[in-house]
Parts: C-alpha cells; sequence; structure tokens
C-alpha cells in the first residue's frame, strides 16, 4: 500500500505523506547559475522600454529567471533558476537570507552613520568617498540606498557580494557561472530546513 495513495490509518487516525519536496539543487533538470549582473541591466526577462535585461545575458537553454531583483544601478550576485519553488523561498520576504553589499558614499561616514548601518571594512578614500560593507536579511526595493538617504548619504556605487552562501568572487560583470558544490549543498540545507520548518508549523 502506498501512504501518498491510499487512505492510511493509526487508531482511527489518518497518516499522511511528507509532502516536503527534494531541493531543487538535487533535482535532475532543474538548474541554478551565479550571474554578475552589470550595472545598465534590468532585472526583468522583458522590458518595454527596450532596456537590456537580463534575459540577454543568461544562457539561452535552460530558460532561466532571476530570483527576486536588484536595481538597474546595482551591480553583483544575481542567482537565477528554472525552478519556481526555490526562487519563492529564496526571494520571500520571510527567508531571512543574508545579503552583502559593497557600499560606496560621496562622502565620509562618521562613526555614527558606521554604528547605524552596522558597516564593516570602512575605507575612507582620498577623494572623501568612502566604501564600506554592510549585511540585511530583507530584500526590499533600494533598501540599501534608502538607508543611507535617511542618514544623509549620497550612494554613488552598490555591488551586491553575496546572497547567502553564494559569492561573487572573481565572477567578470555579465559572466555566469554554475554553483560550487559546497554552495549547491549549503543552499540545498538551507531549503531543507525552510521545508522542513514550513511542514512543522503547518502541523
Amino acid at each position: 500500500m502506498n501512504p501518498a495513495k491510499n487512505a492510511v490509518t493509526i487508531d482511527g487516525k489518518r497518516v499522511r505523506a511528507d509532502r516536503r519536496k527534494t531541493p531543487a539543487t538535487e533535482r535532475a533538470g532543474y538548474c541554478v547559475v551565479v550571474l554578475n549582473k552589470p550595472i545598465g541591466v534590468v532585472t526583468t526577462l522583458r522590458d518595454e522600454h527596450a532596456r537590456k535585461t537580463v534575459a540577454d545575458v543568461l544562457p539561452k537553454v535552460p530558460r532561466l529567471f532571476p530570483i527576486g531583483r536588484l536595481d538597474a544601478d546595482t551591480a553583483g550576485v544575481l542567482l537565477c533558476t528554472n525552478d519556481g519553488e526555490l526562487a519563492h523561498l529564496l526571494a520571500h520576504p520571510s527567508s531571512r537570507i543574508e545579503r552583502t553589499y559593497h557600499v560606496r558614499v560621496s562622502s565620509v561616514l562618521t562613526p555614527e552613520q558606521a554604528a547605524r548601518l552596522e558597516a564593516r571594512n570602512v575605507n575612507h578614500g582620498p577623494d572623501a568617498h568612502t566604501s564600506f560593507d554592510m549585511t540585511l536579511r530583507e530584500g526590499k526595493n533600494r533598501q540599501v540606498r534608502r538607508m543611507c538617504a535617511q542618514l544623509g548619504l549620497r550612494v554613488v556605487g552598490l555591488t551586491r557580494t553575496q546572497f547567502g552562501p553564494v559569492a561573487l568572487d572573481a565572477l567578470a560583470p555579465g559572466a555566469t557561472r554554475p554553483l560550487s558544490r559546497a554552495e549547491r549543498d549549503a543552499l540545498s540545507r538551507w531549503q531543507s530546513q525552510t521545508a522542513t520548518r514550513s511542514h512543522v508549523t503547518k502541523r
């Protein structure tokens, strides 16, 4: 008897099949690649204003779509896949997956501003610009720029250097690469844990 197809009961209570799915990184036919999205490219597959889109820089086969969004004037790590379940999990606000950015602003960053932004690796350049890294657990629209603007800082350069376990490293703008084995394993663990938490919560 197959509990996924037949009604099985124990002490009068129905036993339901565990419908948690195998992580996309472990399923045949599914693909995840890392794109270093260049500045000026919009994170969509079509654009009514005829701007360059990620579809123009992604491989044509298999047909991939971006997970979440990056502003046109923001570069860096953008995961692309053909798996809707994984895309939904990673892009959903509840994922709380870490996103790390390298930020360049047009003025000197004060200690107070650095503390508010939880800035790391702060570097004051000779041209009065400042670069630093910051990490967020949400992917709200233009969040880094809005946080900086609230402190009187103007962002002049922004690159997402890491999305969860996936780092940009030396990937050239507009180039793609497959996930490394370590990245696949880390994403699979994260997806399995997320599915388990969701399964337990629904009970």
